[in-house]
């Protein structure tokens, strides 16, 4: 019985695409109206492709963390002084910082040596340091 009726609608849908008055006007419209599906389909998928994305980057940030490397030796030179060197006394402004692959090297004077470890330490603490070379006399 399903199958009759399922050979009758086929029959009916044919008949009413290929009319030989409106079948050419009807046809078009139905590939108008499936290309419109097809693209809201796209941009429906592409939001969510984007949405996605952005809640992988996400996850990212919290697992990784947002403190981004200094790309350049002077670049983290530049973010000790800041970091380190800057909020310290006046005793440590005088120091010689150079870096060369993350180490960090420390050549001058220095006043005592608590205040050379407590350089050395916070030195040590910034992201991108590798290693500090503490080659500081003490006067």
């Amino acid at each position: 019985m399903f199958g009759k009726l399922k050979w009758g609608l086929i029959g009916a849908a044919m008949a009413y695409l290929f009319d030989p008055v409106s079948g050419r006007g009807r046809r078009v419209r139905l590939k108008d109206q499936m290309l419109a599906e097809g693209r809201d389909a796209l941009r429906v998928a592409a939001k969510k492709a984007r949405y996605e994305v952005g809640r992988a980057k996400g996850v990212v940030h919290d697992v990784v963390g947002s403190e981004t490397y200094p790309t350049t030796d002077g670049a983290l030179r530049q973010k000790i002084r800041s970091e380190v060197v800057g909020p310290m006394d006046e005793s440590v402004r005088h120091v010689d910082i150079r870096v060369e692959n993350g180490i960090v090297t420390l050549k001058g004077q220095s006043r005592d040596q608590v205040t050379e470890s407590v350089l050395t330490d916070r030195i040590a603490a910034v992201t991108g340091v590798v290693d500090v070379r503490n080659e500081l006399i003490a006067s």
